[in-house]
C-alpha cells in the first residue's frame, strides 16, 4: 500500500510491517504497535489509515503511529482479510467471522450457525461477499448473510476470491481457480 506521504507499506511473514521511503526500509514489529510479525493482509482507507491484518490482530497506522486494535470479539483472533465498502465500512474477516467498523464501533455480522473462519472478503454492488472455511456468504446491504452455491471444489478449499468482466474467480487450495 502506498500512503499519502509517499511512503511504500510492504506486510512481511514473520518480520513485520516495512515502510520504505525511496532510500530505505524502516520496519515496524511486536514491540512497535504491531499484535504479531505475521501480517496477512495491508489495507488503506479513504480517510488514510493503514489497517494491518496480523495473525494475531488487527493493527491501525494513524497519525504517524501504530497501534494495536480491540476489536471486541476476542484477544489474539487472526485476521485474515480486509475490505472497505461504498460507505467507508471496514470489513474484518476473522478466524470467528466477519466484524464490520461502523461509526467508530466494531459490529460482528452473523453468518448463521458457528461463525466461519474467514480467508477473503469481495466488495460487491450486492453486498460484500466473504469466501470461507463453509463456502461463500453473502453480506446484505441489510444486514442479513446468504450461503452461496459455489465452485465445484472439495468442502473448506475455497481461498480468494474476486471479479473481473468475466465473471466471479475464486481461488482454492490446491484445486486451481
Amino acid at each position: 500500500a502506498q500512503d499519502a506521504d509517499g511512503y511504500l507499506w510492504v506486510g512481511t511473514w514473520g518480520g513485520g510491517l516495512a515502510r520504505f521511503n525511496g532510500d530505505g526500509f524502516t520496519t515496524y514489529q511486536v514491540g512497535d504497535g504491531l499484535p504479531a510479525n505475521r501480517i496477512e493482509e495491508l489495507h488503506l482507507d479513504r480517510r488514510g489509515v493503514l489497517w494491518v491484518a496480523t495473525t494475531l490482530g488487527l493493527a491501525a497506522w494513524r497519525d504517524h503511529r501504530l497501534a494495536p486494535v480491540d476489536l471486541g470479539v476476542a484477544d489474539g483472533v487472526r485476521v485474515r482479510a480486509l475490505a472497505e465498502d461504498d460507505e467507508s465500512r471496514l470489513w474484518i474477516g476473522t478466524d470467528r467471522g466477519v466484524v464490520v467498523l461502523e461509526n467508530g464501533r466494531f459490529q460482528p455480522r452473523s453468518a448463521g450457525g458457528a461463525e466461519p473462519l474467514v480467508y477473503d472478503l469481495l466488495v460487491e454492488p450486492e453486498g460484500v461477499l466473504a469466501v470461507t472455511d463453509r463456502g461463500l456468504v453473502r453480506f446484505g446491504a441489510a444486514g442479513g448473510a446468504t450461503e452461496l452455491p459455489g465452485p465445484p471444489a472439495p468442502p473448506g478449499s475455497l481461498r480468494a476470491a474476486a471479479r473481473t468482466g468475466d465473471g466471479l474467480w475464486v481461488g482454492t487450495a490446491g484445486d486451481g481457480v
